[in-house]
């Protein structure tokens, strides 16, 4: 579906995957489980939309799980586009060690290009900020970007790995709280008014998508918060930091 002007949902209601760009160019933003989705879910719901795959330049992949990387080879080997990934992610898919095997997630991609902290993507009309979010993996990534509503400009925020799945680690929920919180900081400087996730069930965006396919002509947009739209990450650090406490009460 066509969210924005500028940005399109091109997932299932498992999984995001979001489309960002113009016909200049096309970021991906993390690529689902395996390529069979990548080619049945997200190619052909480029194409259902009018779009033309073969303008995605980049896969900006959030983390290091294969629900968000497994179908990056489809669209890198079919349409040519590169590969992105924190420092810190493409270690995490190199070490047999740390990183986790799903017989239902595609191949892990190969080193391709790094991205840093603060750096900005851009394809001609497009820009994206990487920001650095560790917590839910190493590397996690989230991202800033500007998206359009019939002309009128907003800034979204997409937070890149939510849910503690690293288990009763006080010190890994106090980093994914700072994380969250300085994410909230940057995000407030930046007047973001659109919070987003990469799975829906964790920003309603299946909902807000039902309410946008019968919006009326001078309806507000469901995806359009405000200034609520930074309290997010403030949920995100107290349930973070609520739930360091309770580890280390439960270790006392």
């Amino acid at each position: 579906m066509r969210v924005f002007d500028n940005l399109f949902f091109v997932g299932n209601r498992q999984v995001s995957a979001w489309l960002l760009g113009t016909d200049n160019g096309y970021f991906l933003i993390d690529a689902m489980n395996s390529d069979r989705q990548s080619k049945s879910i997200i190619s052909a719901g480029i194409l259902t939309l009018g779009l033309n795959p073969e303008k995605i330049k980049y896969i900006v992949i959030t983390h290091g799980h294969g629900d968000h990387y497994g179908g990056q080879n489809y669209i890198a080997t079919t349409y040519g586009a590169r590969v992105a990934m924190s420092e810190a992610d493409w270690q995490l898919l190199e070490d047999p060690a740390q990183r986790i095997e799903n017989p239902n997630w595609g191949p892990r991609p190969l080193r391709d290009i790094v991205v840093k902290d603060g750096e900005v993507l851009q394809i001609p009309g497009t820009d994206i900020r990487i920001l650095e979010t560790p917590g839910h993996t190493p590397g996690t990534i989230s991202l800033i970007f500007k998206v359009d509503d019939k002309g009128v400009r907003h800034t979204a925020a997409l937070w890149g790995g939510t849910g503690f799945n690293f288990g009763p680690d006080d010190v890994k929920l106090r980093q994914y709280a700072g994380s969250a919180a300085r994410m909230g900081e940057i995000a407030a400087k930046q007047g973001v008014d659109v919070f987003l996730s990469n799975h829906p069930n964790r920003d309603s965006s299946i909902e807000k998508m039902a309410r946008l396919n019968s919006r009326g002509l001078n309806d507000p947009h469901p995806f359009v918060m405000g200034p609520s739209a930074l309290k997010a990450f403030s949920v995100l650090e107290q349930c973070a930091l609520a739930q360091a406490a309770r580890v280390e009460s439960d270790t006392q």
